[in-house]
């Protein structure tokens, strides 16, 4: 079947000494390719604070190291999903909506419907055992993990499902590191080590809880988040494995989502309720328990 992979918006952050906290496209500014056609997606918008949402004061030492770093830009990529997967995605819905309703809903109560619908977007297969249809966001994974690498680039790959981690193994078939909850501290530092000093592995498959923080990986040039969520922070922090003292190239930044889902729903609530991004600092769901009924049933909607 073919595939359909849409751009949805580029916001870029140039680290100096005049950043500002938000970068975005709104109103339809983006334009939006899906095969022949162009969409537009209104209100979509980055916010950010300087270096993965760090606080600097004027004059300070951490102001002055940041205007010797490279740029950061980011992306926003999405994927159509196939109809095997929509399918799929679709009776998920379906399920979490009718909980809400019938038991009034909360929030905490909906984790569990919303971890499912994320999980669907990676890949059904993660789910379903006889699922084998398509995954859209894994195939334009595969796609620009192709193309990035040819051009010369390093790669670091954030998820929080380490399952999702595995589902990328299987379509590897070029040498790679990973690192999870289960990896041993010096493991991590060795990987880090080599993997900076130009080790052939050129990818580093990280879960986000695991590898978010505490790990130097300037050996990378670009960052791409599997299944971005509520928790921008979080993924600045973990972006500046990356974009950190000691990187001498540009970052790009890439988050894949799925269109028309409640990962893009997220980015629309995030730009009309900005004070949203502030309470979503947790690195997995229970983050979800700082949002509203209302904010979730808008990205059920």
């Amino acid at each position: 079947m073919k595939k359909f992979f849409t751009l949805i918006a580029v916001a870029m952050m140039a680290v100096c000494a005049n950043a500002q906290g938000t970068y975005g496209v709104q109103n339809g500014d983006a334009g939006v390719a899906s095969g022949t056609q162009e969409k537009s997606v209104a209100n979509i918008t980055m916010t950010w604070g300087v270096a993965g949402g760090a606080d600097f004061k004027g004059g300070n030492k951490k102001n002055d190291v940041l205007k010797d770093l490279p740029e950061k830009f980011e992306r926003i990529m999405s994927a159509e999903m196939p109809a095997a997967q929509r399918k799929v995605y679709d009776a998920f819905k379906k399920q979490a909506k009718d909980a809400m309703n019938a038991n009034g809903g909360k929030a905490f109560d909906m984790l569990p419907y919303l971890t499912k619908l994320r999980q669907i977007c990676v890949d059904p297969g993660l789910l379903l055992e006889n699922y084998h249809g398509e995954a859209a966001k894994l195939d334009l994974l595969m796609e620009l993990v192709n193309d990035y690498l040819k051009e010369g680039h390093r790669i670091l790959i954030f998820s929080q499902f380490v399952k999702a981690l595995e589902a990328i193994e299987k379509r590897l078939e070029i040498p790679y590191f990973k690192i999870t909850g289960n990896t041993d501290s010096k493991i991590r530092l060795k990987i880090c080590e080599d993997f900076n000093n130009g080790s052939e592995e050129n990818i580093v498959l990280i879960s986000l809880k695991a590898g978010g923080t505490g790990l130097n990986l300037t050996g990378a040039d670009t960052v791409i988040h599997l299944d971005p969520w509520w928790n921008v922070s979080a993924e600045n922090q973990a972006s500046d494995r990356s974009h950190r003292i000691g990187q001498t190239r540009n970052v790009e930044v890439i988050k894949l989502i799925c269109e028309d889902s409640i990962e893009q729903r997220v980015i629309e609530l995030q730009n009309k309720k900005k004070d949203l991004i502030d309470r979503m600092i947790s690195n997995d769901d229970s983050s979800v328990v700082s949002a509203s009924l209302e904010d979730i049933r808008f990205i059920l909607d």
